[in-house]
């Protein structure tokens, strides 16, 4: 028992008891100390150092506001315990009370010059605050006291990365590595280092090592996805093919670079590489096949992934699968259905790629028989080859054949069954969200009426999986955070934002915006009700409830009578007749202070696309599937100065990213002159660019960043001149309304 008094007794009992509780918190004996602090308050009431521990224990059992309370309370009974301002201070970060964490750990720093663990934690709040210099100095006053204070070297590092001092950050990491040597995120972080100062090579070694330590972590698998795409394999490993199927087996990372790396990984297994070659060099012959080079492909589930998760962006495979579509269509199956995962896996591939790949008359007319013979077996419920649908799935989707709805009630091998849930059952769900998605605007303007044509024969983009943000922020911490750390002045988000996505296709940007940002509430439009219908399916199948569709024309929106928070505009006024006109809607329809994200084509990046589309032109090809397949084989069999450049894009290697590439109805390019001369009749100020994390790129963003603010974009503008393939995919920024 604590007895109240000023006798040293009584002094010392209460120090016992402190102690004792400090003790049964440091055991894990969490109630045994809140019932002794709760004692000693209840005959001390306001005792300073009951209140702070009876409040670290709160906290340790995840009650913060109730830690904080307690801690506010201990403060103002004694406000000169810097111990306290800390870990007040910590507290306040976990309810997001930012400021109010600032400045209890100035006012501990105040008291205490040499505290630590306020300076490490005060620098890790002015570095998301883009405070950079100070953030930095507060890191290193810690380092200066303790050079392994852990949490200092990781936070200075992360600031080094993004102000370009990259070779710094490396060591820093390296550092923390040899005190924490299994640190999982230490591996990743010193990886990405790595990788942006051109090792992708030892960058992988350290990627491997975190997904070894931490099986699963979608942080590690993404910015593993993200090296390898640098990477040049001339060899593999069972570590490396385990973590390229984590990657592709993960449905929040974009199987885009894992597809590719796999590629270059199994081309490095010599017999794989074998029947590669040599399925490629068959030209579809039957009699130039080697049948145990078939089993070879089955034989490798990591090749089966890549076919089923992405379209695969390399000649060379498309070149073999070509070829193996053709085998496999020509050839005796038999009764065996032997080639069923094989086959399965090619028509997944087919479809990801919407059949973009070359077709003769004789496919055409060997399908059709195939088509036939199936139907009548299927109807007469006779036995038949389960390879069959494969590979008619390989040539257009199930749900195209009228056999497919009977035969998908039959039970069906497991890889028939993906096939059918992928190209005919997500597909009939499509059709009957379709007509549930209401028409918000009326269409009536030419050009968007053709634009509207063009994406409901093709719904862009066609996608698997997508990034989702685990833990949401609200829009400004995002934005101030880091990768990004943009400076946006006063700009505070609302509670509760009302987001716009005018242009939203297929729903991938519109999912990602509706993880990204805490509280949000998102409209999604669209012209196009085939991409709609594709995005609310997929919306739906990740559980998301805080966005809605409809069916609109921008040039129209005004009538809906409503104003957004932020408004997000990617890859869709340069499609349009007038962009300014448009634009100009987006403006009317954005709240004062609100802001806006708009993506646009570059003049100078897209000099190799513009040069595929005058050879289109002079050619006449249309923007049917045949003729996209036609004007595909002419470019690949041309010299044309935009066929490397092609080669390269990710979106020649299917049909509706193709069309949308090199095809599409309406184009616009700009300047960035022509942005800021547009930025300035609309009244809107630039804020920054967003972009992944590019050493060179944040570089000169930081060195433009830091003159003259009314300079920024004439700066990039002669960058960009000089470094053309800058914004070669959009230029994607921000700009903000003013407030009147």
């Amino acid at each position: 028992m604590v007895q109240s008094g000023e006798t040293g007794k009584n002094t010392a009992t209460l120090a016992q008891a402190l102690q004792l509780g400090l003790q049964y918190q440091t055991n894990g004996k969490i109630p045994a100390a809140l019932n002794l602090y709760d004692d000693i308050l209840r005959q001390i009431p306001n005792q300073p150092d009951a209140l702070h521990l009876s409040g670290l224990c709160h906290y340790q059992n995840g009650d913060h506001r109730k830690a904080v309370d307690l801690m506010r309370s201990s403060i103002h009974h004694n406000p000169n315990n810097a111990t306290v301002h800390s870990n007040l201070g910590v507290a306040l970060i976990e309810l997001s009370m930012i400021s109010d964490a600032e400045h209890h750990f100035r006012q501990a720093i105040t008291l205490q010059p040499d505290h630590t663990g306020s300076h490490s934690n005060l620098a890790a709040i002015l570095g998301n605050q883009n405070c950079t210099d100070e953030a930095i100095r507060h890191f290193e006053i810690v380092l200066g006291h303790n050079s392994d204070h852990l949490a200092s070297l990781r936070g200075l590092a992360k600031l080094y990365v993004h102000i370009g001092k990259t070779d710094e950050a490396i060591d820093l990491y390296a550092r923390a590595l040899r005190l924490m040597p299994n640190d999982a995120d230490l591996h990743t972080d010193l990886a990405v280092a790595l990788n942006l100062v051109g090792q992708p090579g030892k960058a992988l070694q350290h990627h491997l090592q975190a997904i070894s330590l931490q099986a699963g972590v979608r942080r590690h698998l993404s910015c593993f996805a993200t090296t390898i795409e640098s990477c040049v394999f001339t060899s593999t490993n069972n570590a490396l093919e385990s973590a390229l199927s984590d990657v592709l087996n993960c449905n929040q990372i974009n199987p885009r670079s894992a597809a590719k790396a796999t590629l270059a990984v199994l081309i490095h297994k010599d017999k794989f590489n074998t029947a590669v070659e040599r399925i490629s060099n068959a030209a579809g012959s039957v009699e130039k096949l080697n049948p145990a080079d078939l089993d070879t492909l089955q034989g490798q589930p990591l090749f089966l992934q890549a076919l089923k998760a992405h379209p695969l962006s390399n000649l060379r495979f498309e070149r073999t699968l070509t070829s193996l579509r053709q085998i496999m269509l020509f050839k005796d199956g038999g009764k065996s259905g032997f080639y069923v995962p094989l086959i399965a896996a090619l028509a997944a591939q087919c479809f990801n790629n919407e059949y973009v790949y070359a077709l003769t008359d004789a496919e055409r007319t060997k399908v059709a028989e195939l088509d036939q013979q199936l139907y009548d077996d299927v109807m007469a419920d006779k036995d038949f080859n389960m390879e069959i649908p494969a590979i008619l799935a390989c040539y257009k989707p199930l749900y195209e054949y009228e056999w497919a709805e009977r035969l998908s009630r039959k039970n069906l091998p497991n890889h028939l069954k993906s096939l059918f849930e992928q190209q005919f059952h997500e597909p009939n769900q499509e059709r009957y969200l379709r007509d549930q998605i209401p028409q918000l605007t009326g269409i009536d303007d030419d050009i968007s009426q053709a634009v509207q044509s063009q994406y409901e024969e093709n719904p862009y983009p066609r996608w698997n999986h997508t990034t989702l943000v685990e833990t949401p922020k609200p829009i400004d911490e995002t934005l101030k955070s880091y990768p990004l750390m943009m400076d946006l002045g006063d700009y505070q988000s609302p509670a509760h934002p009302q987001i716009l996505i005018a242009g939203c296709g297929t729903g991938k940007h519109s999912i990602d915006v509706a993880s990204r940002f805490k509280d949000v509430t998102i409209l999604a439009v669209d012209l196009s009700l085939s991409s709609l219908s594709y995005a609310r399916r997929k919306t739906e199948q990740l559980g998301l409830t805080n966005l809605t569709y409809g069916q609109a024309d921008i040039l129209k929106l005004n009538e809906l009578n409503r104003q957004f928070d932020l408004i997000e505009c990617g890859g869709v006024l340069h499609h349009m007749d007038d962009p300014m006109a448009g634009w100009q809607v987006l403006c009317h329809m954005l709240k004062p202070g609100g802001l806006m994200k708009i993506a646009l084509y570059s003049e100078i990046g897209r000099k190799a696309i513009v040069q595929a589309r005058d050879f289109i032109a002079k050619q006449g090809y249309k923007s049917t599937a045949d003729d996209i397949r036609q004007c595909r084989q002419d470019i690949l069999a041309s010299d044309s100065e935009a066929k490397n450049t092609l080669l390269d894009s990710t979106d020649f290697f299917s049909l509706s990213d193709c069309r949308d590439l090199i095809f599409h109805i309406q184009e616009h390019r700009f300047t960035l002159l022509q942005i800021e001369q547009c930025l300035t009749d609309l009244g809107l100020e630039f804020i920054d660019f967003e972009t992944t994390e590019s050493q060179k790129f944040n570089r000169q963003r930081n060195a433009i960043n830091q003159g003259d603010k009314g300079d920024r974009l004439k700066n990039w503008h002669a960058y960009e001149q000089k470094n053309p393939s800058t914004f070669a995919g959009m230029y994607q920024f921000w700009c903000r309304k003013p407030q009147s």
